[in-house]
């Protein structure tokens, strides 16, 4: 049986993630080493707790050390699994899921998630009878302040944000404990919304799945941006100060002209995935920088990232990947790196002063300071609003994999290409959970989109 999806195991607590599956699963990457520290953090779902407890015992029963640090995002676990050299990194979690639902997300010792190959190792752990059973166990150490060393990190990367007004919605979930201290140590005058720890409401209505009420909020306090996370805060998206709602593709492209405008830029490339925008490609060109997608998933982007040395990357669903600092998305230091380029857009008269930035060993990237006199440009002005619009359809068939990897559906898909003429795009998958195929046509002109749909959906009910 297959445990690991597309982000780590995750699915409703009592069906698909029960203490058997977190116990195991704890017991099985303990079991790939001798004596491993594992680091653990949760967010704030009723089910954290005795998740933790099952995974932990099976770890501690196969011989590991679990740091657990408490409530904390996934990205904090990314982080500090490389800062304090652990084996790996564990986060209990399901992420923008509902409040009934949770899962583990497991990270290397270079704080990126773990490949196939050692999701495979651990799953064939699943299966054996015995559980590994060394001469020592493990044990837990709590060690809540080590959120002080992710926290500081942050701070130190960013410049003062004294003069702007932000809200933030922490979507009742793990950045409850981080974020609003970030940005209160960083100056800005903070709002914060949706701070509920009862586990019973996280990404309810609220944070990065339902912008609609910090939307609403940023306006109502006149504040000059808003940003909502969701569960574990490993995404963002952005409100402008009109109540704008904006998404990861509109903010990969607000950070690819920052850092082409302060000089920043390393390379000419930008990563994101085969979900995002058309009209992205189009902005990017216009700053003379070339868009290179993956398949979808975070993870496909920070190894395009990884393997070109590459700097800024992202998915349109807010996982924004700031490479020169870490390894996966993380909303909140995302959210304080916008609001710094924020003030310099605000600053009258300022030419930032660009400086290397001694503190952090992790990024030569230059920290960008300036003045604190602010005038009323606003973020909207440097956000592009024309998408190309994404008309999709999922189409049923037990055959999706024979499907999208026939002649016919090739030869089809060609010939409706041409129908675009250049100005959009098809995408075609195979569910990996699902007996469908999902089509999306990107095409300003819905007839061209709809019949380009219709054609392929024939071809797909032909076999």
């Amino acid at each position: 049986m297959i445990y690991f999806g597309t982000d780590g195991i995750r699915g409703t607590v009592g069906q698909e993630i029960t203490q058997e599956i977190a116990f195991k699963c704890g017991n099985a990457l303990a079991g790939l080493g001798k004596k491993l520290k594992i680091v653990v953090a949760t967010d704030t779902r009723t089910s954290a707790d005795f998740l933790f407890t099952s995974f932990a015992s099976g770890a501690i029963m196969a011989g590991a050390t679990i740091i657990f640090v408490g409530v904390a995002p996934t990205p904090v676990v990314s982080f500090l699994t490389r800062k304090i050299k652990a084996d790996f990194g564990v986060m209990i979690t399901a992420s923008h899921n509902p409040p009934e639902d949770n899962g583990i997300k497991i990270f290397n010792r270079e704080g990126e998630k773990i490949d196939i190959h050692t999701q495979t190792l651990i799953e064939k752990g699943f299966a054996k009878q015995k559980f590994c059973k060394p001469l020592v166990l493990g044990k837990i150490i709590y060690k809540p302040k080590l959120l002080e060393k992710y926290i500081k990190f942050v701070t130190q990367t960013s410049g003062n944000l004294k003069g702007l007004k932000v809200v933030l919605d922490l979507s009742n979930g793990a950045s409850v404990q981080t974020a609003p201290k970030i940005f209160n140590q960083l100056g800005a005058d903070v709002v914060i919304i949706n701070t509920s720890q009862n586990g019973k409401v996280v990404n309810k209505n609220c944070g990065a799945l339902h912008p609609e009420g910090l939307a609403k909020e940023v306006v109502r306090q006149n504040a000059d941006i808003g940003f909502a996370f969701d569960g574990d805060a490993d995404r963002v998206v952005m409100v402008d100060e009109h109540g704008t709602v904006c998404n990861g593709d509109q903010i990969l492209l607000f950070l690819a002209n920052m850092y082409k405008k302060f000089n920043l830029l390393k390379t000419s490339q930008v990563v994101g995935t085969i979900l995002s925008n058309f009209a992205l490609d189009v902005e990017l060109k216009k700053l003379g920088l070339e868009f290179i997608r993956t398949d979808v998933g975070d993870h496909n982007v920070e190894k395009e990232l990884c393997a070109k040395k590459l700097q800024l990357g992202g998915e349109q669903a807010g996982h924004i990947i700031l490479f020169d600092f870490e390894r996966t998305g993380d909303g909140v230091f995302c959210a304080t790196q916008i609001c710094q380029f924020l003030k310099h857009i605000k600053t009258q008269k300022a030419k930032p002063k660009q400086e290397t930035s001694q503190q952090i060993k992790l990024s030569k990237t230059k920290n960008v300071q300036g003045t604190t006199q602010i005038s009323k440009m606003g973020i909207s002005n440097y956000i592009f609003k024309d998408f190309v619009p994404q008309h999709s359809k999922n189409v049923c068939t037990e055959r999706k994999f024979e499907v999208v990897n026939s002649k016919e559906y090739k030869d089809a898909t060609k010939e409706c290409e041409q129908l675009l003429r250049g100005k959009g795009r098809i995408v075609t998958r195979a569910s990996g959970t699902e007996n469908l195929v999902r089509i999306m046509v990107e095409s300003k002109d819905s007839r061209i989109a709809n019949t380009i749909i219709q054609k392929l959906e024939d071809v797909i009910n032909q076999f």
